[in-house]
């Protein structure tokens, strides 16, 4: 089974991703992905770099969906039934996929204030430092306004969207409701 996810900016992705991983996922992200590209191309991998490596690597193998058939690769060499495909952030990406009957997309979000606290919180490099550039960061992103980046249309495709709007347990839980309409023979958590 292929779970990718998707979602807003501080929703709780890498959280999802984690206890994902606590239940037997392995862990694959669109964005090491591109980062192997920047060391590749000797660029430093800033969040602005990242989206312009990633346009670049899609035009020129005039392929939207190499980012998914790369990440596809990567699950072949490991040989894991059941792995994360993390950061989808455009809907070619989840086409690439939505051939595979062990393919689901789950959507992350939250209120923006939340989001916007979350990640003052957690300080990562490039990330908003300030209530506005945080809304201008989020519309562009989840619009696809400049950057090419779809959220909020990968939002609307998912499988299941999860509201992170309480506290980590609360979050647990609705993955774990999440994953129960998942359950077959091949998967058991």
């Amino acid at each position: 089974m292929i779970i990718g996810l998707t979602g807003t900016i501080g929703a709780g992705k890498s959280i999802v991703a984690e206890y994902l991983k606590s239940k037997g996922f392995v862990h694959l992200t669109y964005s090491d992905v591109i980062r192997e590209e920047c060391k590749k191309i000797g660029i430093i991998p800033t969040r602005e770099n990242l989206l312009e490596t990633g346009l670049k690597m899609k035009s020129k193998s005039k392929d939207d969906g190499i980012l998914s058939r790369k990440l596809l690769e990567k699950m072949a060499q490991i040989n894991h039934k059941n792995v994360i495909f993390d950061g989808i952030r455009v809907i070619a990406e989840i086409n690439a996929l939505s051939h595979r009957k062990d393919f689901f997309v789950i959507g992350v979000d939250a209120d923006p204030r939340k989001r916007f606290e979350r990640i003052k919180q957690r300080n990562r490099d490039g990330d908003a430092k300030s209530w506005n550039e945080f809304k201008r960061i989020d519309g562009r992103e989840r619009l696809g306004l400049e950057n090419g980046l779809e959220i909020g249309k990968c939002l609307k495709s998912a499988d299941f969207i999860i509201l992170n709007d309480g506290d980590t347990a609360k979050l647990k839980k609705k993955i774990d409701s999440v994953l129960m309409k998942f359950a077959t023979d091949t998967f058991k958590y």
